[in-house]
């Protein structure tokens, strides 16, 4: 099928992060929590870093997140996102969907900041008509799916021509409640096939699948 409006994930779909969110994780234990062991995190990116942090140390006390919160930021803002990679063939697709007229946006639970600073620094910012983080908007949004729903009413899509691409429950929650397809990336963070709910999702397993599923580019 194909489809006019493209919202992407960042972390897990277009980028690598967990390099640099790893380094700066172990920043903020050291400083925080010294001499905790690091948890198993692929399995807990994507959602918003307070609630990354809640899943990983479900112990511990809001002024105790509250620190790893600010510990972790600090270096990320500084040195960590200069660690995310994009994956492989991402500037090629997306130039081509680009080039083919399709609208291209961005949807994160990244903050504004490291979002932007990722985005130029891996050379991608230019390729989307717009980026949204929770605080882009005001309020900020503490669900993916106001961020969508701000999205798709702000610029007018048409729901049957609109496709949410992402690799975590978060982003196949969010495409469901407001009523647009969802293509999951098998490759990324978030497992969401093994959810129930979404097993039956249309997936891609690297980012060059993503042409057959939603336009007509020549191969």
């Amino acid at each position: 099928m194909t489809y006019q409006n493209l919202i992407f994930d960042l972390d897990g779909t277009l980028v690598d992060s967990l390099p640099g969110i790893h380094s700066s994780m172990q920043v903020a234990i050291d400083q925080v929590l010294p001499g905790e062991v690091m948890p198993e995190m692929r399995q807990v990116v994507g959602p918003p870093l307070l609630q990354m942090f809640q899943k990983m140390w479900p112990e511990l006390s809001q002024e105790g997140l509250g620190k790893l919160v600010k510990a972790f930021r600090e270096d990320y803002d500084l040195r960590g996102y200069l660690k995310s990679e994009r994956y492989p063939h991402v500037v090629e697709v997306l130039s081509a969907l680009k080039h083919a007229g399709h609208h291209l946006y961005l949807l994160t639970n990244k903050p504004k900041v490291p979002t932007e600073l990722i985005l130029r620094h891996l050379e991608l910012d230019h390729f989307f008509i717009d980026q949204i983080s929770p605080d882009s908007l005001t309020p900020a949004f503490t669900e993916k799916t106001e961020g969508l729903r701000h999205l798709v009413i702000h610029y007018r899509m048409d729901l049957g021509q609109s496709v949410m691409i992402g690799d975590s429950s978060d982003d196949a929650l969010a495409a469901k409640e407001v009523g647009i397809e969802f293509i999951a990336a098998e490759y990324g963070y978030g497992a969401v096939l093994k959810k129930r709910e979404f097993s039956g999702a249309s997936k891609i397993q690297n980012i060059m699948q993503l042409v057959d599923q939603v336009c007509w580019l020549p191969h």
